[in-house]
């Protein structure tokens, strides 16, 4: 029986390491991110982005570096589906008090939302970027995320989905989500691929495509 493990393949550093070069247009060896910059390389709003941070900077210098960037992506891409949804529940938990409220929710549901509309942006990078060399082609790409991000959703659209989830997820009906109410949903609705945007998937019922950040 193989092992878990929770390291990303060389081809899966290789596809990083071009993304941070190209998207973000840094070394990515010698990469600190902002969350300005991971905010393009995720295809998220600036909510999302600076959760993120928080979750992969792990020396806590207010930056990502390249291996903080593969450690949190490395638990991202785990074996274990529980594994997954434990480190997302981390991730949306932004005061760290073990129980996401309604607010943290929303701000999921409102991120996700955003990583769907940037996808097919993302997909498209390699051909945005042919359109010019260097910096003028990572400043095309970031002018079509941010293209999509200015348009947003309505937040009657949001909140709408965010009260499904709060009512399908929130078995004890206390307001808010424990630990493991999430990670019992997430397990029992999803694939191993993208834990978190399926469930938001299955929820929506089919109202918007899965999105491949998460």
């Amino acid at each position: 029986m193989s092992k878990k493990s929770n390291s990303i393949s060389k081809k899966q550093l290789k596809i990083l390491a071009k993304q941070v070069k190209h998207l973000i247009g840094k070394n990515p060896k010698k990469c600190h991110l902002t969350t300005e910059d991971i905010k393009y390389l995720f295809g998220t709003d600036e909510v999302g982005a600076a959760l993120i941070l928080k979750a992969f900077d792990t020396d806590q210098n207010g930056t990502v570096e390249w291996r903080e960037l593969v450690t949190g992506m490395s638990l991202l891409t785990a074996d274990s589906l529980e594994e997954k949804a434990n480190y997302l529940f981390k991730l949306w938990d932004a005061d760290s008090n073990g129980m996401l409220d309604r607010d943290e929710i929303f701000a999921m549901v409102r991120t996700s939302l955003f990583c769907v509309a940037t996808l097919e942006t993302i997909k498209d990078a390699g051909s945005l970027l042919k359109l010019g060399k260097g910096n003028e082609g990572t400043l095309k790409y970031r002018e079509k995320i941010n293209k999509v991000l200015e348009e947003g959703f309505s937040e009657d659209e949001i909140n709408r989905l965010t009260d499904r989830f709060m009512l399908s997820v929130d078995t004890d009906k206390d307001g808010l989500i424990s630990q493991d109410e999430f990670v019992r949903f997430i397990t029992l609705t999803n694939s191993q691929d993208n834990p978190l945007t399926n469930s938001l998937t299955n929820l929506i019922e089919g109202e918007r495509q899965n999105c491949s950040i998460f």
